[in-house]
C-alpha cells in the first residue's frame, strides 16, 4: 500500500465522500490486513455515518493490530461516549493520554464526557488542559464555551466562543451560542449579527431562525421577527417554543388572536409546553380575561413548580384585581423558592405593610449590600427598603434609598432633557403656526366607540379617573393604550423632518385620515361593546390638538393634582412598563413638569371648551358632586356603582393598582409632608410653598 492510497482515502474522507471512502477503506484492508491506519479510517467513516457499533468494531481491529495506536484508543472514546457509554468512554480516553499526556483531543473529548457525568470542574480542567497543550484548539475552546454558557457565565462564553471563530471552527452552533451569550447580557445588537452569521452555514437551523426572530423583536423590529419564527416554524412544524415566541410577538404588536392562535398551536404540538401556558397568562391579562389568565399562570406553575416568573405575574395579576392578601401569597412563595428574587420583593412591597421589626428589613439590606447583587436588582431591592422604612415611619432612611434607585435607575435609562425640551418646543411651535384643517365625517371612518382620554402628569390621579369611569356599564376600561402616542408622534417626527429641511410643516387632511382610522381599528380589537372607551395614555397630553383634530368626538379629561405631591409620587415610584424616564431625577422631573404645565397652558387657549379639568384633591373631598360632573361632561346618566370603584371587576395595570382597589382616602394629599425636609429643593424650584 502506497502512501498515496492512504492519502487518497483520507481526502475522500475529509471532502464528505463517505460512502465512497467506506468501499475505498476495505478494499485497501483486504490487501493490508495488518494496516492500523486503515480500520481507523473505516471506524470514522462508520460513526459519520451514525452506524457507531461497526464504528467501535473496526477502531477494536486497530488497536488489536496496534495497541499503542493512540488514535484509535481516543476516537474508541468518542464512539462509547455517542452511545452514552461513560465508563468505557473514560477508560479509552484515559488509554489515549496515558500512551500520549499530550494528546490534546482526548483531553477535549474527556470534558465532554465529564460534562454527561454532570462533573463540571472535571471537564472545564479538560478542556483547559487541550487549550494549554494546544491553545489553537478551536473545538476545545468551542466546547469550554458551551459549558460557560450552561453556567451563565457568559462573558467567559464569549471569549471562547470568539476564541473558537478565530482559530477558524466555521460551526454555525459556535455562532449560535455566541448569540445566546449576548443575547443574555443584553448586547441584542451584536447578537443578531452573530445570528446572521451562523444562518449563512446553516440556513437551515430552526433553532437559530429562532434565535435570530427573539433578538429582532427585542430590537422593536417585529415584522421581521415573525418572518424568522415563520421560517422556523416551515423548518420544524413542532417547534413549540417558536410558535410561542411568534405568539408573543404577535401581542405586542396587540394582534391578540394571532397570539392566542400561535399558543394554542405550541401546546398542541407540546401540551405541556411551560412558556405557552405563561404567555396564554399574559395574553388573558391583557385582555382583562382574569379567570382564564388565572388558570394558565397557575397551570403554568403545576407544570414547573418553581417558575419564578409565572408566581410574580400571577401575584400582579392578583394585584390588578384588589386581591392583595393571594398577591402576597404568590410574591412570597416565589421568594422561597429563591429568596434573592428581587422583582418579587419589590412588588411584595407594594401589597405589604412593614413594621420596624420586620425581618425583611434586614433581608434586603444584606441583599442591597452583597457585591454579587446586579443593578436592576439593586434597584429593585432599594424600592422595596425604601417602602418598608415608609411604612414603619423612619423617612429619612427611606429617602435615602428612593435616593439610591433613582440614581442607579437614572444611569440605566439615559434619559435626554434636552431632547426632551427641544420636543416640547417643537410641538408648540408647529401647533402655533399651523391651524389643523378640520376633520369632517363625510371623508373618514365612522367611530364605533367614542374614546376619553384622561391625561396629564403621571401619578396625578389618571388611575383613579378611569376607574370611576370604568365602573359605569357603557364604559370600557382599556386602560393605558400605546396607540394614540405612536400614531402622533410619527406624524410629528414627519413634520419635525420637514422643518429641517424649511418644508411645509402643516399637516395634511390625509394625516388627520389616517390617525382617525388607524385608531379606531385598533380601538375595534380590543373587541369591547360599550359605548365609551377610555384611553389613560397621560403621555397623551403631548397630543391633545392632533387628537381633537382627529377625533372631534373624543372627550379629553385633565386630571391635575398638587405639583408637590405629584412630583414627589413621580420620583418614589418604579415604571416598570419603561416608560417615564424622566422620573428618576428631580432635575429632570421639575423640568418636565414645567413643560406639561405649559403646554396644558396652551391647549387651554386653544380648546378651553373641549377639555374637562379636574383635580385628585377634589375628588378625594368631594367624591359625589366630582363624579356628578365628570359623567355629565361624558355624556354618562348617573349610576351608583361609580361611587364603589373600587369593587370593580378589571384589571389595573397602573402603578397606582394598589390605591385604587381602596376607597379614597386623603392620604395621598399630603403624604409628601413626611418628607419636606429632604425635598426643599423640588418644593422651592416648583415655586409653591
Amino acid at each position: 500500500m502506497t502512501d498515496q492510497e492512504v492519502d487518497h482515502l483520507i481526502s475522500l474522507y475529509n471532502s464528505g465522500n463517505l460512502a465512497e471512502a467506506q468501499n475505498t477503506a476495505n478494499e485497501l484492508i483486504k490487501n493490508n490486513p495488518n494496516n492500523a491506519i486503515l480500520p481507523n479510517i473505516l471506524g470514522a467513516c462508520y460513526f459519520a455515518l451514525g452506524n457507531i457499533n461497526e464504528a467501535i468494531n473496526s477502531y477494536r481491529t486497530a488497536i488489536n493490530i496496534s495497541p499503542s495506536y493512540v488514535e484509535a484508543h481516543s476516537n474508541l472514546g468518542v464512539a462509547f461516549l455517542a452511545l452514552n457509554d461513560l465508563e468505557n468512554a473514560i477508560y479509552y480516553l484515559k488509554n489515549a493520554i496515558r500512551l500520549n499526556n499530550k494528546h490534546a483531543d482526548s483531553y477535549s473529548n474527556l470534558g465532554l464526557v465529564y460534562i454527561q457525568k454532570n462533573e463540571l470542574k472535571l471537564a472545564e480542567q479538560n478542556f483547559r488542559k487541550a487549550i494549554d497543550l494546544q491553545p489553537e484548539h478551536a473545538q476545545a475552546h468551542k466546547n469550554l464555551g458551551d459549558l460557560k454558557l450552561t453556567l451563565k457565565a457568559y462573558e467567559e462564553a464569549i471569549s471562547s466562543f470568539n476564541a473558537a471563530i478565530k482559530y477558524q471552527l466555521r460551526q454555525w452552533e459556535v455562532y449560535n451560542n455566541l448569540g445566546i451569550s449576548l443575547m443574555s447580557l443584553g448586547r441584542v445588537s451584536e447578537a443578531a449579527k452573530v445570528f446572521q452569521e451562523s444562518l449563512k452555514i446553516n440556513p437551515k437551523s430552526a433553532e437559530t431562525q429562532n434565535n435570530l426572530g427573539t433578538a429582532l423583536a427585542k430590537l422593536s423590529k417585529p415584522q421581521l421577527a415573525v418572518e424568522c419564527f415563520r421560517e422556523a416554524l416551515s423548518i420544524n412544524p413542532t417547534y413549540a417554543q417558536a410558535y410561542t415566541n411568534l405568539g408573543k410577538t404577535f401581542l405586542g404588536m396587540a394582534q391578540y388572536d394571532e397570539a392566542e392562535e400561535c399558543f394554542l398551536q405550541a401546546l398542541q404540538v407540546q401540551p405541556n409546553h411551560v412558556a405557552a401556558y405563561f404567555a396564554l397568562g399574559n395574553l388573558f391579562r391583557k385582555q382583562n380575561k382574569v379567570k382564564d389568565a388565572i388558570i394558565s399562570y397557575e397551570k403554568a406553575i403545576e407544570i414547573r413548580p418553581n417558575y419564578l416568573e409565572a408566581y410574580n405575574n400571577l401575584g400582579n395579576l392578583l394585584v390588578s384585581i384588589g386581591k392583595f392578601n393571594d398577591a402576597r401569597t404568590s410574591y412570597e412563595a416565589a421568594l422561597k423558592i429563591k429568596p434573592d428574587y428581587a422583582l418579587a420583593h419589590r412588588h411584595l412591597s407594594n401589597v405589604k405593610k412593614y413594621n420596624a421589626n420586620d425581618s425583611q428589613i434586614e433581608i434586603l439590606q444584606k441583599l442591597i449590600l452583597n457585591p454579587n447583587t446586579n443593578k436592576k436588582d439593586r434597584i429593585a431591592l432599594s424600592y422595596a427598603l425604601a417602602k418598608a422604612f415608609d411604612d414603619s415611619g423612619k423617612y429619612e432612611d427611606a429617602f435615602s434609598y428612593y435616593k439610591l434607585a433613582n440614581r442607579e435607575n437614572n444611569e440605566l435609562v439615559e434619559f435626554n432633557i434636552l431632547e426632551e425640551k427641544k420636543e416640547f418646543s417643537n410641538i408648540k411651535n408647529i401647533s402655533i403656526k399651523n391651524k389643523f384643517i378640520s376633520l369632517t365625517q363625510q371623508n373618514s371612518r365612522p367611530i364605533s366607540q367614542i374614546p376619553i382620554f384622561i391625561i396629564g402628569m403621571p401619578r396625578s390621579g389618571t388611575t383613579l379617573v378611569e376607574q370611576i369611569l370604568a365602573s359605569h356599564s357603557k364604559v370600557f376600561g382599556a386602560g393605558e393604550l400605546p396607540f394614540m402616542n405612536k400614531l402622533c408622534n410619527s406624524v410629528f417626527q414627519e413634520l419635525n423632518y420637514r422643518k429641517s429641511l424649511s418644508e411645509n410643516k402643516n399637516v395634511s387632511l390625509e394625516k388627520l385620515i389616517s390617525i382617525r382610522n388607524k385608531y379606531t381599528q385598533y380601538l375595534d380589537d380590543l373587541n369591547a361593546n360599550e359605548v365609551f372607551i377610555t384611553d389613560k395614555l397621560p403621555i397623551n397630553f403631548k397630543w391633545i390638538e392632533l387628537i381633537l383634530n382627529s377625533i372631534p368626538e373624543a372627550k379629553i379629561i385633565h386630571v391635575k393634582r398638587d405639583p408637590k405631591a405629584t412630583c414627589w409620587s413621580i420620583y418614589k415610584t418604579f415604571f416598570s412598563k419603561g416608560g417615564n424616564k424622566f422620573s428618576y431625577d428631580m432635575d429632570h422631573i421639575i423640568a418636565f413638569y414645567k413643560m406639561y404645565k405649559e403646554l396644558m397652558e396652551l391647549w387651554d387657549t386653544y380648546f378651553g371648551d373641549k377639555i374637562y379639568t379636574i383635580k385628585y384633591e377634589n375628588i378625594v373631598n368631594d367624591q359625589a358632586n366630582q363624579t356628578r360632573h365628570l359623567l355629565t361632561y361624558c355624556d354618562l346618566n348617573w349610576e351608583d356603582r361609580c361611587l364603589e370603584f373600587y369593587e370593580t371587576e378589571r384589571t389595573v395595570e397602573t402603578a397606582s393598582q394598589t390605591q385604587v382597589r381602596r376607597k379614597i382616602y386623603d392620604e395621598g394629599i399630603s403624604s409628601w409632608k413626611n418628607y419636606k425636609p429632604y425635598i426643599q429643593e423640588l418644593i422651592s424650584r416648583l415655586d409653591i410653598e
